[in-house]
């Protein structure tokens, strides 16, 4: 059963709800537990696993340790939360709207980015393993140190993006713009860059590593 409300919380924690419909084939959470958890006031390690947060309103909120594995956070607004040490694993996170968020030690298995808007978003040393961030915008994104094996990042936006050291063996960067991005020490055995744009602007280039194996890189 959805929790029938869009919660706006400010930087302080107080929130308040107002309708939203119901999203047919997502399995939710107690409706009981996530009203009690949106109600304390503060999100700082709030249990909202499997809690519908379809389009929540949530600028700046502090979700510090907050368990949302399995939520629905589709179309959510994040714009400069602080979700250092969430469980994130599994959420839907399509279109979601977290630029500027702190996202650093979240815990991001099996997470659908597709679509989100990462701008400025700090994912450093994030676990984004076989992640799907097609379309998304992760201008000024900072990954350093980041898992992205096998992640798929078609036609994603990485203009001036920090990929430094970065694990993207197997990635999917097709048609992906790495304009003024940084790839310093970053390891792309086997990825595929058909189709990408800005590639001679890519700073670090010489330090990249594995791109003997990798398909469709520019000359």
């Amino acid at each position: 059963m959805a929790v029938a409300a869009v919660i706006a919380v400010t930087g302080a924690g107080t929130a308040h709800a107002e309708p939203y419909p119901h999203h047919e084939g997502i399995e939710y959470g107690s409706e009981s537990r996530c009203r009690e958890a949106l109600s304390v006031g503060s999100l700082v390690g709030a249990n909202l696993a499997g809690c519908d947060l379809t389009g929540a309103w949530l600028p700046s909120a502090n979700l510090t340790g907050a368990n949302l594995a399995g939520a629905n956070l589709y179309n959510a607004f994040l714009i400069g939360g602080n979700l250092t040490g969430a469980n994130l694993t599994g959420a839907d996170l399509r279109g979601t709207w977290l630029s500027g968020a702190d996202l650093t030690d979240a815990q991001l298995n099996k997470t659908n980015l597709s679509g989100a808007d990462l701008v400025g978003a700090d994912l450093t040393g994030a676990d984004l393993t076989g992640m799907d961030l097609s379309s998304a915008d992760l201008v000024g994104v900072n990954l350093t140190g980041a898992d992205l094996r096998g992640a798929n990042l078609t036609g994603a936006d990485l203009r001036s993006a920090k990929l430094i050291n970065m694990d993207l063996r197997g990635a999917r960067l097709s048609g992906a713009n790495l304009t003024w991005a940084s790839l310093n020490g970053s390891d792309l055995a086997s990825a595929n860059l058909d189709g990408v744009t800005g590639w001679h602007t890519v700073q670090g280039r010489r330090t990249i590593v594995g791109l003997d194996t990798a398909t469709g890189v520019p000359d």
